[in-house]
C-alpha cells in the first residue's frame, strides 16, 4: 500500500538537518514507491523554494501526473466539494489532485490539515466522506514501522 502525501503532509517540522535518519528512511520508501505525491503537490512545494523543494526536485519520479482518469476523479471531487480549493487566495489547489491520486492508486492520503466541515471542507473531511483513509505524517512513520 502506498502513501500519497499532500503538501502539508510533508510537515516541515521534521527538517532534514535535524532528522537525517528519518529522511534517509523516507527516501528509501520513496525509492520503493511506497510514498508518492501528485505533480500538483510539487507545484505547491516549488513556491517555497526551500529544502523540501530541493529534496523533491531530485525525486520527481515519485510524482504522479494528472492523467485523464485522475482528472475525472478531480472533477467529481470538485463537483461535490467546490470549496475544497480556495480560488480567491489561490490555496489548496493540489488538494483535489491528492485525493484523486489516492483514489486512482489505492493509496492512503497523508496530510497535516485539520478535519474541516461540510461548509469548509479540507482533505480529511472529504476523504472521510469518500471512504478514503487519511492519516498524518507521524502516523505514516508509525505504519511504515520507522523508529529512531
Amino acid at each position: 500500500m502506498a502513501f500519497c502525501v499532500d503538501t502539508s503532509g510533508w510537515l516541515r517540522y521534521y527538517p532534514r538537518d535535524v532528522f537525517p535518519s528519518l529522511w534517509h528512511n523516507v527516501e528509501e520508501r520513496v525509492n520503493g514507491y511506497d510514498i508518492i505525491a501528485s505533480e500538483e503537490v510539487y507545484v505547491e512545494v516549488q513556491k517555497k523554494d526551500d529544502d523540501l523543494h530541493e529534496w523533491m526536485k531530485q525525486r520527481k519520479f515519485m510524482l504522479i501526473p494528472a492523467n485523464e482518469s485522475i482528472q475525472g476523479h478531480v472533477a467529481q471531487v470538485l463537483a461535490t466539494y467546490p470549496r475544497l480549493v480556495d480560488t480567491l487566495k489561490g490555496r489548496s489547489q493540489a488538494d483535489p489532485f491528492v485525493i484523486a491520486t489516492a483514489v486512482e492508486t489505492g493509496s492512503v492520503v497523508v496530510t497535516g490539515e485539520s478535519v474541516g466541515t461540510a461548509t469548509r471542507p479540507r482533505i480529511p473531511f472529504v476523504c472521510q466522506q469518500l471512504g478514503i483513509r487519511c492519516i498524518t505524517f507521524l502516523d505514516m512513520i508509525r505504519e511504515l514501522k520507522l523508529t529512531y
